[in-house]
């Protein structure tokens, strides 16, 4: 199992209804305590640290957002901070691992019994207004904003794609990295997909046309 290989970071998820340490916020989406194992997760010496994973307000699939629990809430919050961390300098592994558990917490109460204390995911430092490993640079905004819809008549997908960018003249469109088809810059565009393809996810992205670097985000799109 990948979570119990030494060189990963396994994260088992905390029931955490305010921010705060304390105990002392109330439940919301589930009966859990505050700042407690939830009951559903793992825990012992292979558990790397711990994170939030209770009543996650998160994205969810079609563009939309959903209150979610599980492991799959808390993991996300590591590899975020990992990311951040490994953004910001040549890190190993090793060491993002070890910066991340350095700086964990305790403020939670350990109700499993298995004599471990797992570190709480804190970026905070004594300063409110900081952070253990913040970015010191904030990215140039993309060129080009891609949204859009999926959706199916009877058996066939279609995905509405919507876009605004600064260039005039021709743009790329790529699903699942292929060049879909090159078009106009008129910021619109309908793709209706093959009915004898199974696939229930696309990956979309667009680009000014000849170009790999004057580009959209990747968008993601569920058709189900």
């Amino acid at each position: 199992h990948p979570a119990g290989h030494p060189d990963a970071i396994t994260v088992s998820a905390l029931a955490d209804f305010d921010g705060l340490p304390g105990s002392l916020g109330e439940a919301t989406c589930r009966d859990d305590i505050d700042d407690t194992l939830a009951y559903f997760s793992n825990y012992g010496e292979d558990v790397t640290m711990i994170g939030p994973g209770i009543c996650i307000y998160s994205t969810y699939q079609d563009g939309g957002y959903a209150t979610m629990s599980g492991t799959s809430m808390s993991a996300p919050h590591v590899a975020g901070a990992a990311a951040i961390l490994a953004s910001m300098g040549d890190y190993t592994p090793a060491q993002i691992r070890d910066t991340l558990t350095a700086e964990g917490n305790y403020d939670w109460v350990d109700d499993s019994g298995d004599g471990y204390h797992e570190p709480l995911l804190d970026l905070s430092t004594d300063d409110d207004d900081d952070f253990v490993f913040a970015p010191t640079f904030l990215p140039e905004p993309l060129p080009i904003t891609l949204t859009g819809d999926a959706y199916k008549v009877g058996k066939n997908q279609f995905a509405d794609l919507y876009w605004t960018s600064d260039g005039d003249g021709l743009v790329d469109i790529y699903r699942d990295g292929t060049l879909l088809i090159t078009t106009e810059n008129d910021g619109a565009y309908t793709d209706g997909i093959d009915r004898d393809d199974a696939a229930r996810i696309h990956f979309y992205w667009l680009c000014e046309a000849g170009t790999e670097d004057t580009c959209s985000a990747s968008l993601i799109l569920y058709h189900y």
